[in-house]
């Protein structure tokens, strides 16, 4: 793809995607998502519904090859978080985040204002920006991080 913002434009290849309708679906709900960048090792994304994940993205495996992300496993732990992805055959790797994250609040449908603090209603809570990444044999990546999840706001 290629990506032009004002006179600069990069050519690669990007995850993306496009939803407008941040309410809850007649279809199963989804719960949250999580987008994950590791350069030249992993361009994945997970929707998290209720009932079943859905995945998209590839892995480059430890001998070059491409292969499309079928799974992933990706759970807090109390130093950060544990990804694994069976496609890299590598086992889990780590990741922390070396800065704050931009935090937003998404509103219901109808009510789709993303702001940096709750308001009653909202839905997801999502945290987006840089992610130290650290595979088993302690090689450090800095890759991206965006989870979102389902936060009902009472305030």
């Amino acid at each position: 793809g290629r990506v032009r913002l004002g006179d600069e434009a990069w050519d690669g290849e990007f995850i993306c995607y496009r939803d407008h309708s941040w309410g809850r679906r007649p279809m199963r709900a989804s719960t949250g998502w999580a987008i994950i960048t590791i350069p030249e090792k992993l361009y994945a994304a997970v929707v998290y519904m209720e009932g079943s994940n859905f995945y998209m993205g590839r892995a480059v495996t430890p001998t070059g090859d491409f292969v499309p992300v079928r799974e992933l496993a990706f759970r807090d732990t109390a130093e950060g978080w544990a990804l694994d992805v069976p496609a890299l055959e590598l086992g889990a790797w780590t990741l922390t985040r070396p800065s704050s994250p931009i935090t937003l609040y998404l509103g219901p449908a109808g009510h789709e204002a993303v702001r940096d603090q709750a308001a009653p209603g909202d839905l997801l809570h999502d945290r987006i920006g840089p992610a130290r990444f650290i595979s088993p044999d302690g090689e450090q990546v800095m890759g991206f991080l965006e989870y979102a999840n389902v936060k009902k706001v009472e305030l």
